[in-house]
């Protein structure tokens, strides 16, 4: 596969909008990319997962009045960061059910159209299918519609763009539109991938980005619940373990407790035997100097006594 290869390379890709068109084990099954828009929704960066689908759902039947019964979602995102997306594919489920019959489980990805142009950073790809404009607008991002109002959409999301690309990749024919549209933005039309490097650009691409993870044949609910399944069983042996822990744990807290309530009641009935027969008045800072001190004391009393009854008992 060419770096600048666009989905009208047969040997790669087939659309399938060609009568009788079945892909091949190794190639690429296309739809037209206006049956799959991309939508960009306003998600709370926090969410993950299944939390942040549901609500990327409520926001699309809210806002558009799809219904899960009838139309199908996936998320889209720039490489390495699946957790954080905030545009998803929207496809009709009859007609994603007719494309997954005609595409069969063969072919390598079901892909929308734009999703098969080149990209890199700063350049954005058109390609002329027809009478139909395919626009990708980045890793993420593309669409694909009748030529005035692609031209239309390409000039709001100029106008729109954070940072526009630095470059437009033209692989069909000169447009003059697309040429008033560079000028107004200063950017430069390429006509071949190899001239980004002249730019100082990087080189486009065609499937470099990941795409085949946005295969439309998937239900990312449904790989979600079958991994859940597959992980399951290795969860119980983690499970065990982390129950046996919490229960020497508790253990442990509960021995511990009892060896500081058995060494708080010594240390009462020492301090009484203390005060009773060593130390009565006075703070107890360290008892065993104290009774030390006591009984060298008494001791030393003890021997005088001695002495005393030895000296009387000799004079007599």
């Amino acid at each position: 596969m060419t770096q600048t290869a666009t989905y009208e390379a047969g040997k790669d890709f087939v659309l399938l909008d060609r009568a009788g068109a079945q892909p091949g084990a190794q190639q690429i099954a296309v739809v037209s990319g206006v049956d799959v828009p991309v939508l960009t929704l306003d998600l709370p960066p926090g969410l993950r997962g299944q939390a942040r689908e549901q609500v990327a759902r409520r926001q699309l039947m809210d806002r558009a009045g799809l219904t899960a019964e009838t139309t199908q979602i996936r998320p889209i995102y720039a490489p390495r960061q699946s957790d954080i997306w905030s545009k998803v594919l929207i496809a009709d489920s009859a007609l994603l059910a007719h494309w997954k019959e005609a595409a069969g489980t063969q072919c390598r990805a079901l892909l929308p159209d734009y999703l098969t142009l080149p990209t890199a950073a700063d350049i954005w790809t058109i390609a002329a299918k027809g009478d139909v404009l395919v626009v990708r607008l980045g890793p993420d991002d593309g669409f694909a519609a009748q030529h005035d109002l692609a031209l239309t959409m390409l000039e709001m999301q100029l106008d729109q763009a954070a940072k526009p690309p630095r470059a437009l990749l033209n692989l069909g024919p000169p447009l003059e539109a697309l040429d008033v549209l560079a000028d107004v933005h200063d950017i430069a039309i390429i006509t071949t991938a190899s001239e980004a490097k002249a730019l100082n650009l990087e080189e486009p691409k065609v499937l470099a980005h990941g795409e085949l993870d946005f295969d439309l044949r998937r239900d990312p609910q449904m790989a979600r619940a079958r991994l859940g399944k597959q992980v399951l069983p290795w969860r119980w042996p983690l499970l065990f373990a982390v129950i046996a822990a919490g229960l020497w744990s508790a253990a442990q807290i509960v021995e511990t407790q009892r060896i500081e309530n058995r060494t708080t009641t010594l240390n009462s009935q020492t301090q009484a035997l203390v005060r009773e027969y060593f130390v009565p008045t006075g703070p107890l800072l360290d008892m065993r100097i104290q009774v030390s001190q006591v009984l060298a004391e008494r001791q030393l009393r003890a021997d005088a006594w001695h002495c005393l009854l030895y000296t009387s008992d000799a004079a007599d």
